[in-house]
């Protein structure tokens, strides 16, 4: 099992206190402006930069990144020390003539990740320094990172379980990967983790592989059988179509959401469930949040349903305040504000604002959380921005509001029912958490008698 690293209190007293985050952060952001990308039509001056300029263009960055940082990023050294993010770019500053582009973006991950906040990060934006992608999805569930996805030449490796990535065995990878995923929590951290295992050049940068254009794969299935595969690369401006192995009778609730919205709802009859999902905290097309919601409550109105289940499980945050009208609603309902008819569903990727809304259920109604710990800390910053570095273009993200590191406060929000997702289950379509809410009515029903 792989650890996040624990926060520490902060040295010194954080400027806010845990109560007062939900009206920061809709109402704090005169701090700064957010910052639109540059044009689609610019590109990083490194990439045309001759080789005697490069090392002076990488300095002028490495420069701005820790002076931004420095001026920009609340509560920089809660976690750090001043000492240790100080050593961090000068050790950078040394080696730096020694190092390739890919070991330089890798090392300001690392920099980024230091920093112990979720949200802080620093990712290649456009051009030569965005890594190629590796022909394959994966996720790190509870007990392991499995394959999920791959173009069709890979297919034998879906499903399996990852043993051995480059030249490194997995549990090796995995701290490796760890240095550079920006994470508050371990949950946050298996969330966020996969999306380097799929970067050909993040795995040079930091160490995995040697050669980007030729990545060793090893899986191995439940039945003891493994599987070998070298890996190349999508060339750079083509988009491979990725195909899973998934059963044909999948849960719905694992299934991509009908024509792709970010929020809707849908009765399933047989056990007279309302399936309710809320993916982002933000206003989508023509529907509101809030007229989302009127339209959800309505329902629950129209079918009076013997179960609502929320699922905040793929939420990665937004506005908090959003779903306050859904909410408002449930608790004036009284018979479905039940804690076996009323259930939430939260996990790794439950984030940010999704957090604030996993605790505003768990404070105002009566819902059984069920699931995994969300990768928000409940004590977590708030308010991101990004900018981009001039001569590289990386994107970085700062933070405007530090968090309080109030004595007791945990690492996650935790359910009330653990339910975590396993590799058996994902490769048999399976959705273990919302397997256990749809059990939650039968715990109301009157035990039998007997005679």
């Amino acid at each position: 099992m792989f650890r996040a690293r624990p926060l520490r209190p902060a040295p010194r007293a954080a400027c806010l206190v845990l109560a007062s985050f939900a009206s920061a952060i809709v109402g704090c952001a005169h701090l700064a402006p957010v910052k639109a990308p540059p044009p689609a039509s610019v590109t990083p001056p490194l990439d045309t930069a001759p080789a005697d300029r490069r090392l002076a263009l990488w300095q002028a960055d490495i420069d701005t990144y820790e002076a931004w940082m420095r001026e920009r990023h609340a509560g920089l050294f809660a976690v750090t020390t001043e000492a240790s993010f100080t050593e961090s770019f000068a050790a950078l500053r040394r080696d730096l003539p020694t190092l390739r582009d890919d070991q330089i973006v890798v090392r300001l991950k690392m920099i980024a990740a230091s920093v112990g906040s979720g949200h802080t990060g620093v990712w290649p934006s456009r051009g030569a320094l965005v890594p190629r992608r590796l022909p394959f999805d994966c996720k790190w569930l509870a007990d392991g990172v499995v394959v999920t996805a791959t173009d069709d030449a890979n297919a034998a490796l879906r499903g399996g379980t990852i043993v051995q990535l480059g030249n490194r065995e997995i549990a090796d990878v995995l701290v490796a990967v760890t240095t550079i995923t920006s994470h508050e929590n371990e949950s946050y951290l298996r969330a966020s983790a996969p999306a380097s295992l799929v970067q050909a050049e993040t795995l040079r940068g930091l160490g995995i592989v040697d050669d980007p254009d030729r990545v060793a794969i090893r899986v191995r299935f439940s039945d003891g059988r493994e599987v070998d595969a070298t890996l190349t690369p999508i060339p750079t401006g083509t988009k491979a179509t990725l195909a899973s192995a998934m059963p044909s009778d999948v849960s719905f609730t694992r299934l991509p959401r009908p024509d792709g919205r970010l929020y809707g709802f849908r009765f399933l009859d047989d056990s007279r469930t309302l399936y309710v999902w809320y993916d982002a905290c933000r206003n989508v097309g023509d529907e509101t949040v809030s007229q989302w919601a009127k339209a959800a409550l309505a329902e629950i109105d129209r079918r009076r349903p013997a179960l609502v289940v929320v699922d905040l499980r793929r939420n990665g945050g937004g506005n908090s305040r959003l779903i306050a009208p859904l909410i408002d609603g449930i608790v004036e309902r009284e018979w479905i504000d039940t804690p076996t008819s009323l259930a939430v569903l939260i996990g790794p990727q439950t984030f940010s604002s999704a957090g604030l809304n996993t605790q505003d259920f768990r404070d105002r109604t009566k819902a059984t959380i069920v699931g995994e710990p969300t990768g928000q800390r409940p004590a977590s910053w708030f308010e991101c921005r990004w900018d981009w570095l001039p001569n590289s273009l990386l994107q970085v993200n700062y933070m405007l509001i530090a968090p309080s590191f109030a004595p007791g406060i945990p690492d996650a929000y935790d359910p009330d029912i653990l339910a975590p997702m396993t590799i058996d289950a994902w490769n048999a379509g399976r959705d273990p958490a919302f397997e256990r809410a749809l059990a939650l009515p039968k715990a109301s029903q009157p035990a039998p008698t007997t005679r």
